[in-house]
């Protein structure tokens, strides 16, 4: 019975070690920054009329909008106000 606990300890712990995984945001390939500056020319338009060239996910983010918060260093954010206005640029 002791070696099986034993055993176990050893997988548990193993389990919890760190790998060299990338983060998800960090995938090869994929831009490093999502140049959120670069679309302030876009702020006061309309989010749905907005033609973006942007190769990384782009997410519109309207009052109360629910999201995730994993944090993707690729992904541009646009922040709209009420009535489909954009009002801010950001990254993750």
């Amino acid at each position: 019975m002791r070696p099986a606990f034993i055993l176990s300890l050893f997988v548990m712990f193993a389990a919890c070690s760190e790998t060299d995984a990338p983060a998800s945001g960090d995938l090869p390939g994929m831009p490093q920054d999502c140049d959120a500056d670069r679309h302030a020319a876009f702020i006061g338009q309309p989010a749905d009329s907005l033609e973006l060239d942007h190769a990384g996910p782009v997410r519109v983010l309207a009052p109360g909008s629910l999201m995730t918060m994993d944090h993707r260093t690729d992904r541009l954010n646009v922040r709209t106000d009420d009535a489909g206005i954009v009002t801010d640029f950001f990254c993750g």
